[in-house]
């Protein structure tokens, strides 16, 4: 089952991409999933497997022989931050601080004043060759001090903060050393440490808002709040005659375009692997498949409700969101949205709609890259939240629910392509 204390104990293994690829393992191992390797070819029937990808990126799936299609849940594991820098030490006397650059487009004034730490993967040397390890931190290092308004009343108001200058984090006012922290924290020898792909996250711990507590704030609501319950779902979802599937990406808010990215042809090829192990025509299947790309919607704004286009904004606690553009920035179309929409209705969860307002550019899901060299029906949806691409975003507890309930509506569901048609199987089920 899928509850906020449950997403809040998944936050918390979850700073950063790769140890969201470790916490998700975690649950699958605990739930009898079989780990993968790229070539595999038999898969026994009714059982899971997964598939890591340069340790930031996993695919799971259960194994179902007589599958008519997948339905497939995508969303990614990456938030927008702050990068380390290679020999990240710099020093301003008296002061030690940390060099980094954007991940991402991080709204950066909220980086600011917190405490930060930093997490990631390693690249260690071992008597074989080289091998990755995940390590976090775990405790407040580093901050990044905002400047006394006394001190800029004659700059320009609400200036830009420039990365190289503004966004370098206080390390302290002794000499250190980053990477004597981790190969402490890893217990191998400092010199063992070849290379690094580290990022800072937000300490600030999550909390419930609301005279009810029907709010939840915490960092990276973007994409986790997406990424926990279709992992549950995964999990909890009842065998049909379709292939139950959860794609992770990492790197979506960079592009997608790495080994790890929704724009790399791993998805196909896995896809591809698992047609051929279950004897499955791989055309058949994507032509029976639904492909869910997952990722948070701008709710309306309390003060700025002018942001948004008056006749698709979706509020937070309103359900399910299907996100439209006609540009298609979006994956959406009549026809997977109308079948996500009668796959929620059957199952009585609630759905709302988002549309960018016309003259404001809105962003992009990794759906129509994944999508775009593999021929399957998709839909794009996510929760409505607050503050979006800040380092402490707001959703309501409610949608975390709806969208447990409807991933679970989807991966129990077995669709038919027949003529211009699609036939929904999907049974009767309280949750």
């Amino acid at each position: 089952m899928c509850n906020v204390n449950g997403f809040l104990s998944f936050l918390k293994e979850a700073p950063v991409a790769a140890l969201t690829v470790d916490a998700i393992r975690r649950r699958l191992l605990s739930a009898g999933f079989h780990s993968l390797s790229l070539d595999f070819d038999a898969l026994e029937d009714g059982a899971g497997y997964f598939i890591e990808i340069d340790r930031s990126a996993l695919f799971a799936f259960r194994a179902v022989k007589d599958a008519r299609g997948i339905m497939a849940v995508a969303a990614h594991a990456d938030s927008p931050t702050l990068a380390v820098l290679p020999t990240p030490e710099r020093g301003t006397s008296p002061y030690l601080r940390l060099a980094v650059e954007k991940y991402g487009g991080i709204n950066p004034a909220t980086l600011l004043d917190r405490p930060l730490s930093v997490a990631g993967k390693v690249a260690c040397r071992t008597p074989n060759g080289v091998e990755t390890k995940t390590v976090d931190l775990d405790r407040d290092l580093f901050i990044i001090p905002s400047v006394a308004p006394h001190l800029t009343r004659t700059k320009t108001e609400n200036a830009p903060l420039d990365p190289a200058v503004d966004l370098q984090p206080l390390f302290g006012l002794e000499n250190a050393s980053l990477y004597d922290l981790v190969a402490e924290k890893l217990a191998i020898p400092r010199v063992d440490l070849l290379d690094a792909e580290l990022f800072l996250y937000n300490r600030t711990v999550p909390t419930l808002l609301g005279a009810k507590g029907e709010l939840l704030a915490a960092p990276r609501l973007d994409d986790l709040f997406s990424v926990y319950p279709a992992l549950c779902a995964l999990l909890d979802a009842t065998p049909t005659h379709s292939i139950p599937l959860l794609a992770v990406f990492d790197h979506e808010e960079v592009g997608s375009s790495t080994r790890s990215g929704a724009a790399s042809p791993i998805l196909t090829r896995i896809l591809e692997r698992i047609c051929g192990a279950l004897s499955l025509s791989f055309d058949t299947v994507n032509q029976n498949s639904l492909f869910i790309s997952a990722d948070g919607a701008h709710a309306k704004h309390p003060s700025h409700p002018e942001y948004s286009e008056q006749t698709a904004a979706p509020i937070l606690g309103g359900g399910i969101v299907i996100k439209h553009n006609a540009n298609r920035r979006y994956t959406t179309g009549a026809e997977s949205a109308a079948i996500f929409r009668e796959i929620c209705h059957r199952r009585s969860v609630p759905v709302q709609d988002y549309a960018n307002r016309p003259d404001i550019s809105g962003g992009s899901t990794l759906g129509a890259v994944a999508l775009s060299n593999l021929p399957m029906l998709a839909v794009d949806i996510g929760a409505a939240q607050l503050a979006m691409h800040s380092s402490y975003e707001t959703a309501a507890c409610a949608d975390l629910t709806a969208l447990y309930r409807g991933f679970v509506a989807v991966y129990e569901t077995a669709l038919t392509q027949s003529g211009d048609g699609y036939w929904i199987e999907l049974s009767e089920r309280r949750i």
